[in-house]
């Protein structure tokens, strides 16, 4: 009966250190998938800024085809979209680089 009582402690401990473990991978694992989420978010706000991109982008083209002046318009626009695709692209690799650690 004495022996009972050291194994019930001993499986107490490796329990505890097993489901610290789990808990600190689940930690890491709720991190990545996180930041694995915010990866997809910000690839998909690049692909609808390129496409909102590409009208002003079209126009000034054929301006420049034309040999036309493009509207002012049109390139204040195309420059406030590629600032913003360049910002998102920033974010992309700070996550990259957090994703590549965890």
């Amino acid at each position: 009966m004495g022996c009972k009582t050291p194994l019930f402690g001993i499986k107490s401990l490796t329990f505890e250190i097993y489901e610290y473990k789990i808990i600190k991978g689940d930690e890491s694992m709720f991190e990545k998938l996180k930041l694995k989420k915010q990866y997809k978010k910000c690839l998909l706000e690049i692909e609808q800024l390129e496409a909102k991109r590409a009208r002003p982008q079209a126009a000034i083209v054929e301006a420049i085809l034309t040999n036309s002046t493009p509207s002012d318009d049109d390139t204040d626009y195309f420059n406030m979209y590629t600032q913003e695709i360049n910002k998102r692209r920033e974010r992309l690799r700070e996550i990259k680089a957090k994703l590549d650690n965890v």
